[in-house]
């Protein structure tokens, strides 16, 4: 019985000092990209934004076209922050509403998730780190994006 040791007691929680560690670069949500890849990062959220836009439900509200667009990626980011493509995308277009039989006619869409689906995981992770950490030049580039696809007559749905 004299065998059982008990272990040490716990050092006392410091709010200061786990704030700091937090903040340190070892926790940091940055990681070291390269320009390409955040170049990357940006047309595939270009893309993205292409797709929501395209699919934005005529039942919704289109003054609020980009509010529930923002809103789409935040909540396809917490429901899937390693970006699995089709659970991102699902949570995406669920959140505009979109049709699903027009969803799968777009041919942009099918493009989008097997470029996705062919980066790695670390690759897909630093994408969803893209796209909360830079949330308000991702909306800009989006709209952007969409003014541009606008402007060409960009029809997406092709067989």
């Amino acid at each position: 019985m004299n065998d059982i040791q008990v272990p040490p007691p716990l050092k006392k929680f410091n709010a200061v000092k786990f704030r700091e560690l937090l903040a340190s670069p070892a926790c940091s949500m940055e990681s070291e990209e390269t320009e390409a890849t955040v170049k990357k990062y940006r047309e595939q959220a270009e893309i993205l934004g292409i797709i929501l836009a395209s699919h934005y439900s005529d039942s919704l509200d289109r003054l609020k076209l980009w509010e529930k667009i923002g809103t789409a990626v935040g909540v396809a980011c917490a429901k899937a922050p390693e970006c699995e493509p089709e659970a991102f995308i699902t949570a995406a277009l669920d959140n505009v509403k979109a049709d699903p039989s027009r969803a799968s006619r777009d041919v942009g869409l099918r493009d989008w998730l097997k470029e996705m689906g062919a980066e790695d995981h670390e690759w897909r992770e630093g994408f969803v780190r893209y796209l909360i950490t830079r949330r308000y030049a991702v909306m800009v580039f989006m709209r952007s994006a969409w003014n541009l696809h606008k402007g060409k007559g960009g029809n997406r749905e092709q067989d």
